[in-house]
């Protein structure tokens, strides 16, 4: 299957990074900005009220977007699941480190082929997760298989780089249509409820500019999320699975 391809490709690259992961992201001024961003944008899509909900993160990585979810409600707990061990054991590490044992499970897993019962959980979250496979039948089964595990009503987050914004002439990784995407999410049974996109903070950008001017793209860029989010070039979806009897017309906030 080809998305055997993307997920070596996937594997092999995060191995060769895992040591110098967070410290790429988290501890230089450009990384940190970026990361800080994505952050706050992650947490402005998520659903209302996780307390008692079963939170299923795939492709966790070192926990970037877990940790702060965690800071959000010391009675939230969730299962992170990434494919790379040497990644995870940098999880574990961070996990034990700030005594979030009890919040913070993780185990390995494959997006392509998850070990979970359907409908075993009330939302899944996978940032910077679909836009790492290269193919579009790749991003397609990973998007089908974490819809799988979703309950009706429940939700899933993700984001996808987006081949109509201009930002695709420097781009060259894969994106892929909003058209294709919206396609996705009917084939899967999915609403899309809140949509927002980042038109300009990117690591390319930040690495032309001076440091100084990071946190102010930063601040641009955040009056510009919700602004025609669908022509932006890294679009960040929250969807919401429909079940029997819901209406799949319903309004969503974009």
């Amino acid at each position: 299957m080809s998305s055997n391809n993307s997920k070596l490709v996937t594997k092999n690259l995060y191995s060769k990074n895992a040591k110098e992961y967070d410290r790429h992201r988290l501890q230089k001024l450009r990384g940190r900005v970026l990361s800080e961003h994505d952050i706050a944008l992650f947490l402005t899509m998520l659903p209302v009220d996780l307390f008692k909900k079963n939170i299923l993160e795939v492709g966790a990585g070192t926990g970037r977007f877990t940790f702060p979810l965690l800071d959000t409600d010391s009675r939230m707990k969730i299962l992170s699941t990434d494919i790379n061990d040497e990644m995870l054991s940098r999880f574990r590490k961070r996990v034990l480190t700030e005594e979030l044992k009890g919040q913070s499970r993780n185990q390995i897993e494959d997006v392509f082929n998850l070990s979970f019962k359907d409908n075993e959980f009330d939302f899944v979250f996978g940032i910077h997760l679909i836009p790492r496979f290269i193919k579009f039948e790749d991003q397609y089964e990973a998007l089908n298989e974490i819809s799988r595990v979703v309950k009706p009503g429940g939700h899933i987050l993700f984001n996808f780089r987006n081949s109509n914004s201009p930002y695709r002439i420097f781009y060259k990784g894969y994106s892929i249509t909003s058209q294709k995407i919206n396609s996705m999410l009917f084939d899967f049974k999915l609403n899309a409820i809140k949509t927002k996109g980042k038109w300009l903070i990117t690591r390319k950008l930040l690495d032309l500019l001076p440091e100084s001017f990071s946190k102010i793209i930063s601040l641009l860029d955040k009056a510009l999320w919700r602004v025609f989010p669908l022509g932006a070039w890294d679009v960040f979806i929250l969807a919401e699975k429909i079940g029997p009897g819901q209406n799949d017309l319903e309004g969503s906030e974009k």
